[in-house]
């Protein structure tokens, strides 16, 4: 369970933040996060770190994949997917299949890719014990504040200081609010 409705101020390796927001998601309170994935202010996702549980996941699911099935798969299937970028294999849901590709959506991080066919594996039972760890999230807006909605002129601020790398990753410290 993940829930941590709260005061998040976003932190940076530079020590530069955007400033202190509200953070919206179901789970868990009082948490250091990673965020990783972003789409926009209102469409982001973060996972809780540390995080032993994913880590040990991850460590089993690369020891079982040479004997993991090639499967037939169809939207809303989970499966173990290849990401493209660097060849692992991860947690995945199939949302859309068309012709010899699946868009899957990676459980454990939030971002979508479209996938060949052979790129997907039967995910075994046991690896699909422990609950997705990317939860969504949204900026929520200063409660004084008379509009909702950001200004697009905030948005990309927000992606440029989210894009994640190796040696780059954003925080975002959450306080119960």
């Amino acid at each position: 369970n993940f829930n941590f409705p709260g005061l998040a101020r976003v932190v940076y390796p530079d020590g530069k933040f955007l400033g202190n927001y509200s953070v919206m998601a179901t789970g868990t309170q009082g948490m250091a996060v990673q965020i990783t994935h972003a789409e926009n202010t209102q469409l982001f996702y973060c996972q809780a770190v540390p995080n032993p549980k994913l880590e040990a996941l991850m460590t089993a699911l690369a020891e079982c994949v040479p004997t993991l099935a090639v499967g037939t798969f169809k939207a809303g299937d989970i499966c173990c997917s290849q990401f493209s970028q660097d060849g692992e294999w991860y947690r995945a849901r199939v949302s859309a299949v068309s012709g010899e590709f699946a868009t899957v959506l990676y459980l454990d991080y939030g971002n979508p890719e479209t996938v060949q066919l052979n790129k997907l594996r039967v995910l075994p039972a046991k690896l699909m014990k422990l609950a997705p760890q990317a939860k969504l999230c949204s900026l929520a807006r200063d409660e004084n504040e008379l509009d909702d909605e950001w200004p697009e002129a905030a948005e990309q601020p927000f992606l440029d200081r989210v894009q994640l790398t190796e040696e780059d990753v954003t925080m975002l410290e959450v306080d119960q609010a």
